[in-house]
């Protein structure tokens, strides 16, 4: 099936993974169920070493007809390691017969695409979720550029989702060096977020994925899918001749807008670093957490002065209260608690009182004088 420098480039890439320790026997690997297919092959979900594991199997036309994007994709993920990159295991590489495996941490709340468009898991989240993903993924992809390395590819179904809701950025089979000479080939990834120099086949860099990046928050912030209702073509298409953008306006923050914005320019040359995109990120962020503790303030205010205007009330009912009873008991004849000290004491019988004695005053000691 391979021709003799394939044979021997695969010979090399084994030597490596086995040195490295990331050569992984098929027997190893336990394939419970398929959980999706591509261009490149099938992804399984599998148990390996009793954790669960993807799976990605190549197909026989992958190996025969591009088998450098395989081994590329093989080679990046041995050596890309970041908290957004997703966790490499290994990978499967039998000759005889032909049977070319990679092995990744399965991500078990699946694909972006899928947790906004099917699941739903954005729609009612706050916008600080939102933003701390879209971190993720530009400090991934910004990881992956320092490493000289451009993904070609970068689409909301090519972010997995961890248990914690990470992303990671994941499916490096379009990745190459980053070409500063130009030799990296047009119309490469998926149209709804190819960046215009990609669609037109022209010279591009890098750039490309801050263009994608830019369609994929977009994405996740408004939770659309990019040019829905238009095919993909004819999308792209869109792009280059008449300058369309997928729509921004339900983009909850003006700072998010305009980002996305400058991320699709169409001369790659404005378009922002990771380092801007990074830091106008965490600027969203840190305003929202100084709303929130200025939100918290105004709560804590709020109930400070209906405690005071509360007590305020409650004291004046008390007082209406007291004196309405004060003014009962004196229409009544009935002393007063204010004024159980002028006459005859609570609790004491009046028939028992003795004149001369020092609770012999007021009106009713007047008049047993009186009467005497």
């Amino acid at each position: 099936m391979f021709t003799a420098r394939e044979q021997e480039a695969l010979d090399e890439v084994k030597k490596t993974f086995i040195k490295r320790g990331f050569l992984i026997q098929q027997a190893e690997l336990d394939l419970i169920k398929s959980v999706g297919r591509g261009a490149a092959g099938q992804t399984y979900l599998a148990k390996y070493k009793d954790h669960d594991v993807a799976v990605k199997k190549y197909s026989q036309d992958i190996l025969r007809n591009d088998l450098p994007s395989v081994i590329n994709e093989m080679k990046f993920m041995l050596d890309l390691e970041h908290k957004n990159i997703v966790p490499f295991e290994g990978i499967v590489l039998e000759l005889e017969p032909p049977s070319v495996m990679l092995v990744s941490t399965f991500a078990i709340n699946g694909d972006l695409l899928d947790a906004i468009h099917r699941r739903k898991k954005f729609a009612d989240s706050p916008l600080e979720e939102k933003v701390v993903t879209a971190m993720g993924i530009a400090e991934g992809l910004q990881f992956i550029h320092k490493a000289g390395i451009i993904h070609r590819d970068v689409k909301c179904a090519n972010i997995l989702l961890s248990d914690s809701m990470t992303p990671w950025i994941a499916d490096f089979g379009f990745s190459r060096l980053i070409d500063r000479v130009n030799t990296m080939t047009g119309e490469t990834g998926s149209y709804r977020y190819m960046a215009p120099e990609v669609i037109k086949a022209s010279k591009y860099s890098d750039k490309a994925d801050v263009y994608s990046f830019g369609v994929c928050i977009n994405e996740l912030f408004t939770n659309e899918q990019p040019f829905r209702g238009t095919q993909p073509y004819e999308a792209a298409r869109n792009v280059v001749l008449l300058g369309v953008r997928p729509d921004y306006r339900r983009v909850p923050n003006v700072t998010l807008q305009k980002l996305i914005r400058a991320c699709w320019q169409a001369n790659e040359s404005r378009r922002p670093s990771w380092s801007l995109i990074v830091g106008v990120l965490q600027e969203v962020l840190d305003d929202i957490e100084m709303e929130k503790k200025l939100e918290a303030t105004r709560i804590a205010e709020n109930k400070r002065e209906f405690t005071r205007v509360s007590d305020t009330i409650r004291g004046r009912t008390d007082n209406d209260r007291e004196r309405s009873k004060a003014e009962k008991d004196r229409d009544s004849g009935k002393p007063s608690s204010d004024n159980d000290d002028r006459g005859v004491q609570r609790n004491e019988d009046p028939r028992n009182h003795q004149p001369g004695t020092d609770n012999d005053t007021g009106i009713r000691g007047f008049f047993r004088k009186f009467k005497r």
